[in-house]
């Protein structure tokens, strides 16, 4: 189902779509009904609600590569790594600004 199709039936249902994902408008739609809002959430590929209106999309949603989960551990020290040079940097600048102050001072002196 496209998302225009998925927000027609949220407007339908008395819900304001705005501009929300297809995850969270099929999850607002599911509660609205008075259903689990579990779309997108089956373990391992397997849901047993075959009746509900959104498992087909569900499933492709669902299935997740391994891969894709997986956390990288160098992410936070690049981050650590940027954050130093960035510190670094403004340093330098401060540094640079306070040597340009103590040379017109000096200037003014004479």
């Amino acid at each position: 189902m496209k998302l225009e199709e998925i927000r027609n039936l949220a407007r339908e249902r008395g819900l304001k779509p705005a501009k929300l994902t297809k995850r969270e408008l099929v999850k607002m739609i599911q509660r609205a009904e008075g259903n689990f809002d579990c779309f997108a959430s089956a373990v391992h590929g397997f849901c047993d609600q075959v009746a509900c209106l959104w498992h087909k999309a569900c499933m492709k949603e669902s299935t997740v590569p391994v891969r894709a989960v997986t956390v990288k551990k160098s992410a936070p020290k690049k981050k650590a790594a940027l954050k130093k040079k960035s510190v670094a940097k403004k340093r330098v600048a401060v540094e640079k600004s306070a040597d340009k102050d103590k040379k017109a001072k000096k200037k003014a002196k004479k």
